[in-house]
């Protein structure tokens, strides 16, 4: 289920914004529990990390005039950044190899 909100979500793109809270309530959720058991679950709650960890990207984006948003979103993306889910783990090796 989550995955078909995640997917709408990406094709919103515009608009994106009026999820903020809902966005980061999934990454804090997927970081804190769910990201640690993905292989138990079932299919319909199975979440795409590299999926999960583009939407703080997007809301980032377009959130640049919300400043107190924006740290919020930093502080997901290093979280995420530090758990090694999804993108941030192609970033990192990247960092690693400069």
């Amino acid at each position: 289920m989550i995955n078909i909100f995640i997917e709408y979500l990406y094709e919103l793109d515009e608009a994106i914004e009026k999820y903020n809270d809902a966005i980061l309530k999934i990454c804090k959720s997927f970081i804190n529990g769910i990201g640690k058991n993905q292989g138990e679950l079932d299919n319909d709650n199975y979440i795409e990390p590299n999926k999960l960890s583009g939407l703080p990207i997007s809301l980032y984006d377009k959130n640049q005039k919300d400043k107190k948003m924006n740290q919020r979103i930093l502080d997901i993306w290093d979280l995420m950044f530090e758990n090694n889910i999804g993108v941030t783990r192609k970033f990192r090796r990247d960092i690693m190899d400069i």
